[in-house]
């Protein structure tokens, strides 16, 4: 029943999105956010099976859209005709490989195939019916890192027990009940900390300096729990941009970080065993970025036994036993190539390529190329958007925000009220 009922809602936010789009996007991530897949996977969805609910909500919309206003689409389409027809191939090289895989249920053709390039064109139609809605999205995704910051490192600090325990401990095979690192209600520490990683970029929206350094510091505070160093690192340079970008003093910045970092060495010296885990990571790699080096050497070479048509979702993590790897490739391409097709991630791969360079082009909301383009390099040093979850839209959606026109000043965060006609507002720069 609560399938069913899940089902039902996400199809209401789709109908809605024919008086608003907006709506329907914000669900699709806070459902991401706030609702783990392996949750679902023990409440499989009718017909679609286990899928990540801002995915099915994603479909479902596109679908709806698709429907009732597929003139406009096909506007959106051939407005960017190079990437679209990357998609196109991706999506076909994908539907081939899903149909003589024989996979029965299709959650995983959904969330890695289908809803990523959905998720982009409904961000394209956004852009084009309201210039403004693109900044309210970047808004609520900083809103939404926020909330999930704050509980991810009450449950992290043992104040609540944590969520989707159960489901965890059937389906995630690294779960165990001594489980140290910051996990939040995602999937995995990883997602987290990607999540955590998007919002800096997009801080430039926010608009008092002092609330920018505080969510700064609470997003780093939660990659650090999240033990992931390729997040933090590339948070803690976006952060840096987005202090330049904002031309915030450097008394104001060197007071506000200074507290937040007395803070959080007092924590942290009352309670040294919250960081071990990171702390370890820094000090001694265990073999894990030699692990990702061997992967990829090994992995190429199998990407090309089946150039057009892939084995299928899983076939990645088979190959990686046969051939001898103690872990996966760890290396989203790689395992994509091997799972869906070479010709076909190349085709995707090329897309995101595409779709970075034309959000740095357009200017788009204040931060959201850069978060493309942080999120992408991120993506790259673990299995990502190789494996069943909603990583991959959320993705798209990032590289969707960029799509906005720079139409002057606001692109810092602070926009102007004085009413402008239509037609500046999506031909100027923001």
């Amino acid at each position: 029943m609560l399938g069913i009922a899940i089902l039902i809602a996400a199809l209401g936010l789709a109908l809605v999105s024919l008086r608003n789009l907006l709506v329907p996007l914000v669900g699709a991530i806070i459902s991401f956010v706030a609702i783990p897949e392996v949750s679902v996977w023990s409440m499989p969805l009718p017909v679609v099976g286990g899928v990540n609910v801002g995915v099915l909500v994603i479909i479902l919309t596109a679908a709806t859209q698709v429907v009732f206003r597929l003139t406009r689409y096909v506007a959106d389409v051939l407005a960017a005709p190079v990437i679209w027809i990357a998609l196109s191939v991706w999506i076909v090289g994908g539907t081939i490989t899903n149909f003589l895989a024989g996979i029965p249920a299709p959650g995983a053709w959904l969330e890695l195939v289908l809803a990523p390039p959905l998720a982009y064109l409904l961000l394209q139609r956004l852009v084009a019916e309201s210039p403004a809605a693109p900044r309210s999205l970047a808004r609520i995704i900083v809103a939404v890192a926020a909330a999930e910051a704050l509980l991810a490192l009450t449950i992290w600090a043992g104040a609540f027990p944590q969520p989707f325990a159960d489901a965890h401990a059937t389906f995630s095979y690294w779960w165990d009940p001594e489980f140290t690192r910051a996990l939040g209600t995602l999937d995995h520490p990883l997602a987290l900390a990607g999540f955590m990683l998007v919002a800096t970029p997009l801080l430039l929206t926010v608009r008092r300096n002092a609330l920018v350094i505080a969510l700064g510091a609470l997003f780093l505070a939660t990659i650090a729990a999240a033990e992931s160093r390729g997040a933090l690192l590339l948070a803690a340079v976006a952060f840096v941009v987005v202090l330049v970008r904002r031309r915030v003093s450097f008394v104001t910045t060197l007071a506000l970080v200074g507290t937040a970092a007395a803070a959080v060495v007092a924590v942290l010296s009352a309670a040294p065993e919250l960081v071990s885990g990171l702390t370890e990571k820094l000090s001694d790699d265990n073999g894990s970025a030699n692990a990702r080096v061997l992967g990829l050497a090994a992995g190429l070479p199998s990407t090309l036994e089946n150039p057009v048509v892939g084995g299928g979702q899983g076939t990645a993590f088979a190959t990686s036993q046969e051939i001898g790897l103690g872990t996966s490739f760890e290396n989203p391409t790689v395992m994509t190539a091997l799972d869906w097709g070479l010709a076909g991630t190349v085709a995707f791969t090329l897309a995101q390529l595409l779709a970075i360079r034309r959000g740095f082009r357009r200017g788009g909301v204040g931060g959201s190329a850069s978060a493309g383009l942080v999120l992408a390099l991120y993506l790259q040093t673990y299995s990502s958007y190789a494996l069943p979850s909603g990583t991959s839209m959320l993705f798209w959606l990032v590289l969707g925000l960029a799509l906005t026109p720079r139409t002057g000043p606001a692109s810092d965060g602070h926009t102007t009220t004085c009413p402008r006609p239509l037609r500046t507002l999506t031909t100027g720069a923001l």
